[in-house]
């Protein structure tokens, strides 16, 4: 295959190690999740999403065509989300399939659409579009993509460029959102959503040919050296994190996190969307093949499910209560933990520096002074949590 020309298998290695670093980074991307509500599951909803799409992509035969390939990546996306940003991820998937339908390969130009298309695809899907969340990394990311390939620039090119866009965009959400802003933190989702996308860039070198340095290049993460945030930025592994109560539990105003499938075809969309926003918020309704995933956040989830029922049967129902996963993480608490963070190989050692430890040092990790090589773990960071309103975990 040459290098500018996007396939099936090349598709399907670029998912795959899309997967792999956002496996390796799930603890991270958890002690980053503070939005809207911070019960710590980013990373797990993230990596149980990708690992849906890996499964799914098992029963493709090596040979398949991108169509193909994307396909079964957004089908395993939708069965296996998991989270606001599990959800969303779906939907970038989905993009990728609505762009690649009935092509065996395309160009550049062909997988700028198909970023163009996961954005706005994310956005639709989403009641209240947040800003400062997973999908402004998403549509910065897709712009770039497109201004990319309208210069002319390479696969491998639009990758690096396009990763480099999304890291700065999540370099700014705390200047789009409050509670990131007060905890010290990016955003979660967006976190994660940069390592799959420095996955698919690690994918595309691999078989491209071309030596690993590209924008961005061993650049550490913002912060004056001696402070715990330049600590974490050099490597220094976090091998603990605790969420430090900031608010009371009673902020958190719609408490449960309810996710289902309604097994039934022609479900009105925007009716549900609608019915569903005056039980809740973090709407998300997405049709599929037959049956439409839901996702909000309520104080009722009886009457969530009784809507939900009035469309048709619900299957594969999920109630989570988001005040017990956030009691859980408070240290000292009954039956409460602090999250380990031992860094995993691999980790801040992807393409153009470490993505993972820039998010660490977001949040600013670390008790002791550092900055140079073989400096001393930072042995606990923590992450102030301000319970705040929104869509995207």
């Amino acid at each position: 295959m040459a290098a500018d020309v996007l396939d099936g298998a090349a598709l399907r290695r670029m998912i795959e190690a899309g997967a792999a670093r956002l496996r390796q980074g799930e603890a991270r991307v958890n002690a980053l999740n503070v939005f809207p509500v911070p019960d710590g599951d980013t990373g797990r909803n993230m990596n149980l999403t990708m690992q849906a799409v890996l499964e799914e992509l098992e029963r493709v035969p090596p040979s398949a065509s991108l169509s193909d390939v994307a396909r079964a990546a957004a089908a395993g996306s939708l069965r296996g989300a998991r989270g606001n940003s599990g959800v969303i991820l779906s939907q970038f998937f989905r993009g990728f399939e609505l762009a690649f339908r009935g092509l065996d390969r395309t160009s550049p130009v062909g997988l700028a659409a198909a970023f163009r298309r996961a954005a706005d695809t994310a956005y639709q899907m989403v009641m209240r579009p947040v800003e400062g969340t997973i999908l402004t990394v998403m549509r910065a990311a897709a712009e770039q993509a497109d201004r990319a390939a309208r210069a002319g620039a390479g696969l491998q090119a639009l990758l690096e460029q396009s990763l480099q866009a999304a890291r700065d965009a999540l370099a700014r959400t705390p200047e789009m959102l409050e509670v990131l802003k007060k905890a010290g933190v990016v955003d979660a989702g967006g976190q994660g959503l940069v390592l799959v996308l420095e996955g698919f860039l690690e994918a595309q070198r691999s078989t491209g040919g071309a030596a690993a340095a590209g924008p961005g290049a061993g650049a550490s993460a913002p912060g004056a050296a001696g402070t715990p945030r330049a600590a974490a930025a050099s490597g220094a592994p976090v091998t603990q994190v605790a969420f430090e109560l900031t608010g009371d539990l009673a902020d958190i105003r719609f408490p449960y996190d309810v996710e289902l499938f309604i097994l039934a075809p022609g479900v009105p969309v925007e009716a549900l969307r609608e019915g569903l926003g005056r039980l809740g918020d973090s709407v998300i309704v997405v049709p599929g093949d037959g049956e439409t995933k839901v996702h909000v956040h309520t104080d009722a989830p009886a009457a969530v499910l009784d809507l939900c029922l009035g469309y048709g049967p619900v299957h594969e129902v999920q109630i989570l209560n988001m005040r017990a996963q956030y009691a859980a993480l408070q240290p000292g608490a009954p039956g409460g933990r602090a999250e380990a963070l031992e860094a995993s190989p691999g980790v801040g050692s992807g393409p153009d520096g470490g993505a993972a430890d820039e998010a660490v040092a977001q949040r600013g990790a670390g008790t002791g002074a550092g900055g140079a090589a073989g400096a001393e773990p930072a042995r606990l960071a923590v992450v102030a949590v301000v319970p705040g309103q929104g869509l995207a975990d």
